[in-house]
């Protein structure tokens, strides 16, 4: 799903189905709801914060500390500037 936009909206959790969460992140001009089972990781650059999948990335315009308090545990903060998706870590 998109839709357009000229500015980062805020990212949040949002159900999109039974048990299939999303949430909203911007790429170029365009918002897309992505589910968080795709998101490896989210992680600062500058004043920007970028949140990865294995294919793309995106940005919003939410802190850090906000999508800390925001994400299911499969999520956890590991540094001042990176929050992971958990499912995704094999080893250590």
């Amino acid at each position: 799903m998109q839709e357009g936009g000229g500015t980062y909206p805020e990212a949040s959790a949002v159900d999109s189905g039974p048990g299939d969460s999303c949430i909203a992140l911007q790429s170029g001009d365009t918002k897309y709801y992505v589910p968080l089972a795709q998101l490896l990781f989210f992680e600062t650059e500058g004043k920007l914060v970028q949140a990865h999948t294995a294919d793309r990335l995106y940005l919003t315009d939410r802190k850090l500390y906000e999508l800390e308090e925001s994400l299911p545990g499969s999520f956890m903060r590991i540094s001042k500037s990176t929050i992971v998706n958990l499912d995704y870590i094999y080893s250590i």
